[in-house]
């Protein structure tokens, strides 16, 4: 466990990606992995400074904004 509440091997290799992805922005780690409040199947909030990132979960988007993405995409 690390002072953020995941595995180590989690962050390690979250810390590879986003050295590759977003290699001059700190990203910064909130909410409840942070604060110790977290449990199993909490989700790892994330600040990207100085990079803009919009994530959202598919599955609760609007079928006419789905219909849009799934005209072009790329998976990463």
């Amino acid at each position: 466990m690390t002072d953020i509440f995941i595995k180590q091997h989690h962050l390690t290799e979250l810390k590879k990606i986003f050295k590759q992805i977003v290699p001059d922005a700190q990203v910064w780690a909130y909410g409840s992995r942070v604060d110790g409040t977290a449990h199993d199947g909490s989700d790892l909030d994330l600040a990207i400074v100085g990079f803009l990132v919009d994530v959202v979960k598919f599955d609760n988007l609007p079928e006419s904004f789905k219909k849009e993405i799934l005209k072009k995409y790329v998976i990463l």
